[in-house]
């Protein structure tokens, strides 16, 4: 709605609340998460460095 007087319309949103996560979004997160290695992100970064330098 274009407010009567020509300025700009506000939107608040702070009655929003939030959702919650249904229980089948928790166990996608959980088996997902599961199938992920274990893995140090300096050693993640040094792998991808090396397969992205590697001369053919």
């Amino acid at each position: 709605m274009v407010p009567p007087d020509g300025g700009r319309a506000r939107l608040s949103v702070d009655g929003l609340g939030t959702l919650g996560e249904p229980e089948s979004l928790t166990a996608l997160k959980r088996a997902t998460s599961a199938m992920l290695p274990r893995i140090d992100l300096p050693d993640l970064l040094f792998e991808v460095y090396a397969w992205t330098t590697r001369i053919a």
